[in-house]
């Protein structure tokens, strides 16, 4: 009997070649999602709750810091991250006897999304109130905002303005912005051709999200890297993208092209007054290319007594890219509030 053809032994060896290939481009793929597993991993812990909404939308909360603790901060994140947002600050403000409480808005995270096509940053700011009158159903409240999250600050002031002075005590919006058609409008700048799909992005990300397993296994991280470049600073660490990639790598695209569209309708500016009825900072990337320095400066000229604090060499993500500016930041907020308070038992 003869040994295989040629042609049998170049088919044999495609089929090896294939196999082999399969196999490596498998374990870069499982080698690529545990990098991102291990990454999105840190900045969970505490205590789990689950806050149910008045819609019956279940929220995932976690809690840092002792029940019994005199002052509540409360933390919001961004479009496209979820509560990990805050994993730098959540270490860096372990030490303070003070009750911190982390959340995935509706659609984010572990949090369920709700009945469909209702987004809007108003309804994350009624979330916001239902938060805290579950964890925090009595005493004063520091709430603490980044870019989508700080939308919905200014939009509780907006639905419950007595709440600023009197239960929340203090505020800090991070890569804040008041005006959603104004901010819209600047990205699109700064993304070539965007003007030609601007109209259907929530389309478009609809479609993403049925083929993002595909594309994920076919180009790992990469998929998401154009977006470092729009949301970080060039000049800002590896360590700041990586960490900012595998958290959005989480998001469900479809729920990111329903937010895009809330984001467009958010107009607040009418709002931002009542923010001044209590100590406000605002903290802004000096060179975000997402809430343009000078969108972050319009929104704090309408706010009383407001402090702002714009960082240098630093993109959207700054809670990442200047992690330390921005601990210090919010723990001297902080300790103003417990000093406040303090003066006010003594009187």
């Amino acid at each position: 009997m003869g040994g295989p053809s040629p042609k049998q032994i170049g088919q044999l060896a495609v089929l090896a070649g294939a196999a082999a290939s399969a196999v490596t481009g498998g374990e870069i793929y499982r080698r690529r999602r545990a990098q991102v597993r291990l990454v999105r991993g840190i900045g969970h812990g505490g205590e789990e709750w689950t806050v149910t909404t008045s819609d019956g939308t279940k929220l995932h909360v976690e809690i840092d810091g002792p029940e019994s603790a005199e002052l509540t901060v409360v933390f919001a994140h961004g479009w496209f991250m979820d509560l990990t947002t805050w994993r730098h600050q959540r270490a860096a403000l372990s030490g303070l006897p003070v009750r911190r409480v982390f959340y995935d808005h509706r659609g984010y995270g572990k949090s369920e999304r709700g009945p469909k096509g209702l987004g809007s940053v108003r309804l994350l700011a009624e979330d916001m109130t239902e938060i805290i009158d579950a964890v925090a159903p009595n005493g004063p409240v520091v709430v603490v905002g980044h870019s989508m999250g700080s939308f919905t600050i200014q939009a509780l002031a907006g639905i419950h303005p007595e709440l600023f002075g009197s239960r929340i005590v203090a505020s800090v919006l991070i890569s804040t912005a008041a005006q959603g058609s104004t901010l819209i409008r600047a990205v699109v700048r700064n993304i070539p051709v965007a003007h030609r799909i601007v109209s259907p992005t929530a389309n478009v990300l609809e479609i993403a999200n049925v083929l993002r397993p595909y594309l994920v296994r076919a180009l790992g991280m990469g998929l998401y890297r154009p977006f470092s470049y729009l949301f970080v600073d060039r000049r800002s660490s590896a360590e700041a993208k990586q960490e900012f990639l595998a958290v959005i790598s989480a998001a469900h695209l479809d729920v990111m092209g329903e937010y895009l569209l809330a984001l467009a309708a958010h107009e607040e500016m009418a709002s931002l007054p009542a923010l001044g009825k209590a100590p406000c900072l605002v903290i802004t990337g000096g060179s975000d290319l997402i809430v343009l320095p000078e969108l972050s400066k319009a929104a704090a000229a309408e706010i009383p007594g407001v402090e702002h604090v714009i960082i240098p060499e630093s993109g959207h993500i700054v809670v990442f890219e200047k992690a330390d500016e921005v601990d210090g930041l919010v723990t001297r907020v902080i300790n103003q509030a417990m000093a406040d308070l303090g003066q006010r038992r003594g009187a």
